[in-house]
């Protein structure tokens, strides 16, 4: 995780900054990348660019390939890693070349209206379909990957809001990293000092406590002010 500590450690320096008019429930939104127009539009993309010819539907292309890949900001499709396939090379090459160039499709995935890299796992497979001819219906999908990459935006989204001293809205954004991610010492230190900004300091003492109990020291001095016994 980016550190804030060095910034949030000393109330007295952080910046003022007007904070925009928002309600609290429109900040907390998670809105997942869009593939196209309409449900079918991932199949259809790869179902009009994997051309099969006729020599290569004898190679028995049957199978599919499991993909993760980086969807960026700009719907830029990078860092493609193959994690499973049962199909053949020829099929593999041709899926693969695709994903790569499908960034004009994408609707990135954005948290509170801003736009985010997110990790993606797409599964596209080619079956036979029984006839007089060998014929092939291509199929394919795609789901969101809960990583480090993803509580990393939500991290930074809390970080912007603590800095613009909305911390009542920025504790969503650090108990979602929390919730997935229990030790984290970054989230745990940061929501606390929204729980002390907003006068919840039996809240902001548990979470420091618990980094105490990890090891970690960092806190130890908010815990001498604010949660004496």
């Amino acid at each position: 995780m980016p550190k804030l500590k060095q910034l949030l450690l000393s109330f007295m320096l952080l910046c003022s900054i007007a904070a925009t008019a928002q309600k609290a429930n429109e900040l907390y939104l998670f809105s997942t990348p869009v593939f196209g127009v309409g449900k079918n539009a991932f199949t259809e993309y790869f179902q009009t660019n994997i051309h099969i010819s006729e020599r290569d539907k004898k190679k028995d292309i049957r199978g599919s390939i499991r993909m993760k890949f980086r969807l960026c900001k700009d719907g830029a499709v990078k860092d493609v890693q193959i994690l499973d396939t049962t199909s053949n090379s020829v099929f593999n090459d041709k899926a693969l070349d695709r994903l790569k160039t499908s960034m004009f499709h994408w609707t990135p995935a954005m948290i509170n209206k801003e736009k985010q890299d997110v990790t993606v796992i797409a599964n596209i497979g080619a079956a036979l379909i029984d006839g007089s001819e060998i014929h092939y219906i291509i199929l394919a999908n795609y789901s969101i990957v809960l990583d480090n990459l993803m509580l990393n935006n939500y991290y930074n989204m809390g970080s912007e809001l603590a800095t613009k001293e909305m911390y009542k809205e920025a504790i969503p954004y650090f108990s979602e990293v929390l919730q997935n991610a229990t030790s984290d010492l970054d989230a745990l230190y940061n929501r606390g000092v929204c729980y002390l900004k907003t006068d919840e300091i039996p809240k902001a003492c548990e979470d420091w406590k618990r980094m105490k109990k990890l090891g970690n020291g960092d806190a130890d001095g908010l815990i001498e002010k604010y949660c004496k016994e």
